[in-house]
């Protein structure tokens, strides 16, 4: 066949048109793949053992993941007047509990590490995840229990008083209703 019957258009005279669809020839690259075999295994080599050194002296990190399920909208504040449900979540790592927390655990960490280590985050309308990270597996289940423990301990401590609030409000008038 002469070169007429291969005009594509475009190509340039003595120049062989390539396979349509195919932007290089498979069998060219398996040769420059085998002629450059040598510097392809140093690349791999090269990268393996970075891979290795990497594994070796990164520090490996773990997490401890809880999810918190509650019913209805918490009540924070002595109004009675339910946050957002941000703010709900948000005082699960406030500073003053986080205090608690490292007391609790007896560890010396600043309190600005404990919250990059500690991440809450609202999943629905009625629950909440909270996930510690930490470079020992036990240290990570810690952090996470001892989170929720004080956070619970609180909330409880807040119902409690609103509950006592709402049987005081209610002897008083129950008080009033009887002096009618």
């Amino acid at each position: 066949m002469d070169d007429d019957t291969y005009d594509l258009g475009g190509e340039q005279q003595g120049e062989k048109p390539k396979r349509p669809g195919l932007p290089v020839e498979p069998r060219r690259v398996i040769r420059i793949l085998a002629r450059e075999r040598r510097l392809l295994g140093i690349g791999l080599l090269v990268g393996l053992v970075a891979a290795v050194i990497a594994v070796i002296f990164l520090p490996k990190t773990y997490e401890a993941e809880t999810v918190l399920l509650y019913e209805g909208a918490p009540v924070l504040d002595a109004e009675g007047t339910p946050p957002t449900q941000q703010a709900f979540v948000s005082s699960t790592a406030v500073p003053s509990r986080l205090i608690e927390v490292r007391e609790r655990l007896g560890w010396e960490e600043p309190i600005e590490e404990l919250q990059k280590r500690l991440e809450v985050a609202a999943i629905t309308d009625t629950s909440m995840r909270i996930v510690g990270s930490a470079g020992d597996p036990e240290d990570a289940y810690l952090l996470v229990d001892a989170t929720l423990d004080v956070f619970m301990e609180h909330q409880l401590a807040f119902n409690d008083k609103e509950l006592q609030r709402l049987i005081e409000h209610n002897e008083r008038s129950l008080e009033h209703a009887r002096e009618r």
